[in-house]
């Protein structure tokens, strides 16, 4: 198919103006305009060009004087000036250099894909696996050191033991194989003060007092070989203090210094005595009890002796305001004086 005369002349006009490789290739021209270099441009004309990507769109007279229209052309990897009209179809000599250079850029990129793809899978595996250890992590440490870990410190250790166990389902850890990894932790060069703090803890929980230096030096070697921890150190203390009234005998005003900020009647430290509980159980104990309606005259005055600690108005309504505050969160005095404890309101802006 020819196209009409009109359109031809026109087709003709405007391909006469691009002949010209000066006007072409000049750098007066917008990029835009700009056609690359080859014989194409006496018999075609460019309706549409793309640089970034390398293509354009072109209308191409044959041999026999038709037209092909709107023809799609790549000439990203021509040979500068081979790109040519052959019988209205655009062909060129490809620069096998280029070629070669693009595709290892591509193969690159798609292996930089490919790294990030599954990082971000082992970023989510992992993160995830965080979260499911971390109840069990806090049971674990508990019983190994006597207490739970800051948000910082259980990251440290999620990285510890993930490390340890690269290739292990490590997620699917239960709490004896997370103790023992913790015990680890006690035994390894370098973790004096972990087996200080488990040792005073341990001692704390049972007397309600920090070790002495003879109990810190008595146990050391056994918590460093792995044969005590935490849970052990307080059963070990546990019996001692149950095989002494001298000891429970102290022991006894300081559970309930802590829980309810008072030394014990004489009838308290009688009823306590014979009793196996110790520092820690008997806090709890009085705990449950200070929050059971029973014990709803005592947690007033617990709640007023904590205001008086703190400084603040301590009247009966203020103390009845306090036990409001602390019901929800059951705390004992000795957390109710905390800067954050319950007995205190707490600061609101304006």
């Amino acid at each position: 198919m020819t196209r009409p005369f009109l359109a031809r002349t026109m087709l003709a006009a405007s391909a006469s103006l691009l002949v010209p490789m000066s006007v072409a290739s000049s750098p007066m021209l917008p990029d835009d305009m700009k056609l690359p270099p080859g014989s194409f441009i006496k018999t075609c004309t460019v309706r549409t060009i793309n640089w970034q990507v390398g293509t354009m769109n072109a209308d191409c007279r044959r041999l026999n004087g038709s037209w092909s229209n709107n023809l799609s052309f790549y000439f990203r990897y021509c040979v500068p000036g081979s790109i040519q009209n052959r019988d209205g179809l655009l062909v060129c000599e490809q620069d096998e250099a280029m070629v070669h250079e693009d595709m290892k850029a591509s193969a690159a990129r798609y292996a930089e894909q490919q790294r990030r793809e599954k990082a971000e899978v082992e970023r989510r595996r992992i993160a995830a696996a965080r979260d499911v250890l971390r109840p069990r992590m806090m049971e674990a440490a508990l019983v190994v050191f006597g207490r739970a870990p800051t948000p910082l410190m259980y990251d440290g250790w999620f990285d510890q033991y993930r490390a340890a166990n690269p290739d292990g389902p490590f997620a699917n850890a239960d709490k004896d194989v997370l103790m023992r990894f913790l015990i680890g932790l006690l035994t390894a060069r370098g973790a004096q003060d972990l087996r200080t703090s488990t040792i005073n803890n341990g001692v704390m929980a049972a007397h309600g007092r920090p070790a002495t230096a003879a109990e810190l030096a008595a146990y050391d070697p056994r918590v460093a070989n792995g044969e005590l921890w935490f849970q052990r150190v307080e059963g070990t203390e546990r019996t001692r203090l149950n095989a002494s009234p001298a000891l429970r005998g102290e022991m006894i005003p300081r559970a309930f210094n802590r829980a309810i900020g008072r030394a014990p009647t004489a009838a308290e430290l009688a009823q306590w005595r014979p009793r196996s509980e110790d520092h820690a159980a008997l806090v709890e104990a009085q705990r449950i009890w200070l929050y059971a309606p029973a014990g709803s005259t005592e947690l007033t005055a617990t709640a007023a002796r904590a205001l008086a600690q703190r400084r603040l108005p301590n009247g009966p309504i203020f103390a009845a305001e306090a036990v409001a505050r602390c019901r929800p969160v059951a705390q004992v005095y000795a957390e109710m004086i905390q800067y954050d404890g319950c007995a205190a309101p707490k600061a609101t802006g304006r």
